[in-house]
């Protein structure tokens, strides 16, 4: 529970925030798990036609760090708060739409779904200037088909599980891991060259529930190699399923139809 004390600070308007091809092998505990190579389709957002400082409306601290508050689009609803360390929470899906005059952080963020194991940001590592190129998400039109890689931390058939994290940009769909029932660990970065949102998603829960959200953000395909091997998840969407082979042979099959 990352919830204890809150304190406000005054409200203010104010600039804030500071995300794959290649063919790997994986970890000896699982020989899927490592860098992916994906093909995604780019679901971009429209450019909004007025003037937004980065959706920074206000402030507030719990256990003395400052978290922003976040309304991406500039349209009087909060959609996020962010800490200091650059860690985003998204507000609870699902719910009346919040002002920041009514906007309470102690029942309008789960904090409860957020993975916070003391991992830094990527970004203090790599820094944002690069990330948009470094990550195949520069320059992107609607409806385009890109490659990027992607990190799997742990899938299992057995235990129906995934682990996996997404390098994606506020110029893409932005795809609440909370309407799928994961728990998540969402870093941002502001790109001030470009003026742009620089996202490192991680999220975990049920195979299922991570392959939809997947999908949702515009992955098709996800393949690798193996001691010399092929292997490969694929979107068949007039069947809705995602079937997995290893040199071309049937693994897995992942239904999608509920």
């Amino acid at each position: 529970m990352m919830l204890k004390t809150l304190s406000m600070v005054p409200l203010l308007t104010a600039a804030l925030l500071a995300p794959m091809r290649c063919e790997a092998e994986g970890i000896d505990a699982n020989p899927y798990t490592g860098w992916f190579h994906i093909d995604r389709i780019a679901f971009t957002t429209a450019d909004p036609d007025y003037n937004c400082v980065h959706g920074v409306v206000g402030r507030f601290v719990i256990d003395q760090q400052t978290y922003s508050v976040i309304d991406f689009e500039c349209d009087n609803t909060i959609d996020a708060v962010q800490r200091e360390d650059g860690l985003l929470l998204l507000v609870v899906p699902n719910r009346p739409e919040r002002s920041r005059l009514d906007f309470d952080p102690m029942t309008d963020i789960d904090w409860d779904s957020i993975i916070d194991d003391g991992t830094p940001s990527p970004f203090l590592e790599d820094g944002e200037m690069n990330w948009l190129d470094h990550h195949a998400l520069h320059e992107l039109d609607p409806g385009e088909l890109f490659s990027q890689n992607i990190e799997v931390q742990q899938w299992s058939i057995d235990e129906w599980t995934a682990d996996v994290t997404l390098a994606t940009s506020s110029r893409l769909h932005r795809i609440d891991p909370q309407e799928y029932d994961l728990t998540y660990r969402w870093f941002a970065a502001y790109d001030e060259r470009r003026d742009t949102e620089c996202w490192s998603v991680r999220v975990q829960g049920d195979l299922t529930d991570v392959v939809r959200w997947l999908i949702a953000n515009g992955v098709h395909e996800l393949r690798t190699m193996y001691r010399m091997m092929d292997f490969a998840c694929v979107w068949v969407p007039h069947e809705r399923v995602v079937e997995c082979r290893r040199a071309g042979m049937l693994l897995a099959t992942i239904d999608l139809h509920n």
